[in-house]
C-alpha cells in the first residue's frame, strides 16, 4: 500500500506532458535565437540578394550559366575537393586503425596529436606550408643541399600545394570519424575470425574493414563537403593560380562589390552541398555520421 500511495504522490507532482514539451523546448531557445542570427538569417539574405530581392529576378543566375568561367572553376573545385577527400581517406585510415588499437596514457598522447591542428589556427597552419614550399623554403633548401634537385621545383602556387595544404587540415576529420567507429567493433568478432583460422590480413580485410566502412563514409563526406567552401589555403597556397568557388565569391563580393553574382555562387554552393548530404542520406543513411556500425 505505502508503495501505491508513493508512486500517487510522484504521478502528482509529475508535470504534464504539454508542460515537459514547453520547458524542453524554452531551454532550446537560446540556441535557436544564436542559430537564426549567426546562420539562418545571412543564409537567407544571400539567397534573397542572389534572387535581386523582391523582383525574383533569375539574372545573376542567367550569368553564371553563360560564362564558361564559372564552369571551369565548379569543375576544378571538385577535382580538387575529390583528390582532398582520397589523400584524407589514404593517410587518415592507418592512423586512426592504429588508435583503436591503443590503450590508456599511449591513446591519450596520439588523440591529443590528432587534435592539436584544431588548436592552431588555419591560417598559421597554411603559412607553415608557405615556408615549407616555398622556392627558397626547406623542403627545396634541403633538396639542392643533398644534390637530389640543382633548382628550386614547383611547389607552391598550384594544385599541388593547395591538395596538400587542404588535405593536412582536414585530415584529423576522417581519423577521429573512423577511430570513433573502429572503438565500438566488438574484440569478439576479431578473436572469433582469428580462432577459425584466419590470418591477422584476412580478419582485417574480411572484418575490421567491413565494419568500419561507415566511419570512413562519415569522413570522406565531412572532408569533401568542406573542401568545396574552402577558402584560405587555395587564397593562400593557390596564389590566384588555383580558382575554387570560394576563391570567385571573395573576389566577386570583395573585388568587384558584386553582391549579386557572389550571392548566388553561394546559394548554387549550398544547394550543391545540401544535394550531395540528400544522396549520402539516400545510398548510405545517416547513422554513419554518428560512427554506427552496420
Amino acid at each position: 500500500m505505502a508503495v501505491s500511495v508513493s508512486a500517487l504522490a510522484a504521478q502528482m507532482h509529475r508535470p504534464p506532458a504539454r508542460m515537459r514539451r514547453a520547458s524542453g523546448l524554452l531551454w532550446l531557445l537560446p540556441m535557436l535565437v544564436v542559430f537564426a542570427t549567426f546562420y539562418a538569417v545571412p543564409l537567407a539574405r544571400m539567397v534573397f540578394t542572389s534572387f535581386d530581392g523582391a523582383q525574383f529576378d533569375l539574372k545573376h543566375y542567367r550569368y553564371l550559366l553563360r560564362e564558361d568561367i564559372y564552369a571551369t572553376v565548379l569543375l576544378i573545385t571538385v577535382k580538387i575537393s575529390v583528390y582532398v577527400t582520397a589523400t584524407t581517406v589514404l593517410i587518415g585510415y592507418p592512423i586512426a586503425y592504429y588508435l583503436s588499437r591503443l590503450r590508456g596514457p599511449a591513446l591519450t598522447v596520439g588523440l591529443a596529436l590528432v587534435l592539436l591542428p584544431f588548436w592552431t589556427s588555419v591560417l598559421v597552419r597554411n603559412y607553415a606550408w608557405y615556408v615549407l614550399l616555398a622556392r627558397k623554403g626547406v623542403i627545396n633548401s634541403v633538396l639542392m643541399d643533398l644534390g637530389i634537385s640543382t633548382q628550386p621545383l614547383p611547389l607552391l602556387f598550384n594544385t599541388t600545394a593547395v591538395v596538400i595544404g587542404m588535405s593536412y587540415v582536414l585530415v584529423p576529420f576522417v581519423i577521429l570519424s573512423v577511430f570513433s567507429v573502429a572503438r565500438g567493433i566488438d574484440p569478439l568478432y576479431l578473436k572469433a575470425s582469428a580462432t577459425l583460422g584466419a590470418s591477422p590480413l584476412a580478419t582485417f580485410w574480411r572484418v575490421f574493414l567491413p565494419l568500419s566502412l561507415p566511419g570512413v563514409y562519415a569522413g570522406a563526406l565531412l572532408v569533401f563537403i568542406t573542401a568545396l567552401g574552402f577558402f584560405i589555403t587555395p587564397a593562400l597556397l593557390g596564389g590566384g593560380r588555383v580558382p575554387m568557388i570560394a576563391v570567385l565569391i571573395e573576389s566577386q563580393v570583395r573585388g568587384v562589390l558584386n553582391f549579386g553574382v557572389g550571392s548566388a555562387l553561394g546559394t548554387f554552393l549550398l544547394v550543391a552541398v545540401l544535394a550531395i548530404y540528400y544522396l549520402f542520406d539516400k545510398v548510405l543513411g545517416t547513422e554513419s555520421l554518428f560512427g554506427e556500425a552496420r
